[in-house]
């Protein structure tokens, strides 16, 4: 019996949400700051920085959007899985462009991700208005599934953070019954 890759003891309970006074974005740059305190790669890493900087990218509203379909978007998580550090990439869509306008403190998390994708047709249909059209939209709704099926055929581990009291271990528990 294979073990589901989801680590349910390891669930935060901080939530994500952007509120109109922005309460969450001190909470949420200093998470992603400690998770990314070196941009250097390993040394002992059999994936280098450089392999990730090969995605091209569109600047879209002030975000260097990767221009990824959904299935080389996996294939990229797989590279940052075998750096074998810390690393993080963001789904944006309109509201998110719109957040980095105004708030200075997400062009750090901006810089530090690993890459960008676009989660909102708007930013795939403003690319294409520049004539450098983003392949597709890549939705964070459409990946959790992706990424956790290929969590579970290649047995990495899942963490989810956000989400009220009890909504991660759901969400765990719904991933393990569709991907055991």
């Amino acid at each position: 019996m294979r073990r589901c890759p989801l680590r349910r003891g390891a669930v935060s309970r901080a939530i994500l949400q952007w509120g109109h006074k922005n309460e969450t974005a001190p909470m949420v740059t200093e998470t992603l700051e400690r998770m990314c305190e070196s941009d250097r790669p390993r040394a002992d890493s059999p994936v280098s920085r450089s392999d990730l900087d090969g995605i091209e990218r569109v600047w879209v509203w002030g975000l260097p959007l990767a221009r990824l379909t959904c299935e080389a978007t996996l294939d990229a998580v797989d590279r940052l899985i075998a750096r074998g550090e810390p690393s993080y990439f963001i789904t944006a869509n309109l509201h998110y462009a719109m957040l980095s306008q105004r708030d200075p403190r997400l062009a750090t998390v901006n810089r530090r991700a690993a890459f960008i994708v676009a989660d909102g047709m708007p930013l795939v249909w403003y690319s294409r208005l520049l004539r450098r059209p983003l392949p597709e939209r890549v939705a964070g709704s459409d990946l959790i599934y992706l990424l956790s099926g290929r969590a579970a055929q290649r047995r990495h581990r899942l963490f989810l953070l956000g989400g009220g009291p009890g909504v991660a271990e759901q969400a765990a528990d719904a991933l393990c019954r569709r991907h055991p």
